[in-house]
């Protein structure tokens, strides 16, 4: 059986109510000949299309470009496992505004329905105490803006602010954080007398 594919853990039994426990994804290589000869080709053409699929992951992500802003990709969360799951990092749908409020002040006893971004027609259900972090796709650009802003990338830094400004007034920070960015464009503009 020479395949690589995605083996699910479950935690816990699925409860009735038809919401599924979050899975903790791991790869697994199941290479294995169970032959000498025929065994071999079959485990060297799995590795292969393993490499192959890494390969062009690998392509497609660096390819993208570190120019790739957040306000031009399609809103996810992320959402940060602690315990067995410790520092895995799960990319969702944006949650629903309920959950999204549920969020901001998640409690160890709450749960959170979210959906993943390569499952998207599932929805799981994650304990509050298996986060260790959440972050709302408004945050994530806000982080992104302020970085922007600091490179002396004011042009991206303006947009990202722009768009949070459109799609996001109420991001904590946000009118303090303009102001500062204007003030910084300002002091850049003037000492390279760029004055257009």
């Amino acid at each position: 059986m020479g395949s690589c594919r995605a083996r699910r853990n479950t935690f816990g039994d699925e409860p009735s109510n038809g919401v599924l426990k979050l899975p903790a994804y791991e790869i697994v290589d199941v290479c294995r000949a169970r032959s000498e000869t025929a065994g071999r080709r079959r485990a060297s053409r799995a590795s292969l299309w393993c490499a192959l699929s890494f390969a062009i992951a690998l392509w497609s992500f660096t390819s993208a470009g570190a120019e790739d802003r957040l306000i031009d990709q399609e809103p996810t969360d992320r959402i940060t496992l602690r315990g067995a799951n410790g520092g895995q990092i799960v990319e969702v749908v944006t949650l629903e505004p309920q959950q999204r409020r549920l969020a901001v002040n998640l409690r160890p006893t709450d749960k959170l329905r979210v959906r993943l971004v390569d499952k998207p027609t599932l929805e799981f259900e994650i304990q509050g105490s298996w986060i260790e972090k959440i972050e709302l796709f408004e945050q994530r650009v806000f982080a992104e803006a302020k970085l922007f802003s600091s490179e002396g990338k004011f042009d991206q830094a303006f947009d990202n602010y722009a768009f949070l400004s459109s799609n996001y007034p109420e991001t904590s920070g946000l009118k303090e954080a303009i102001e500062s960015f204007l003030l910084r464009e300002a002091a850049a503009t003037f000492r390279a007398k760029d004055y257009d």
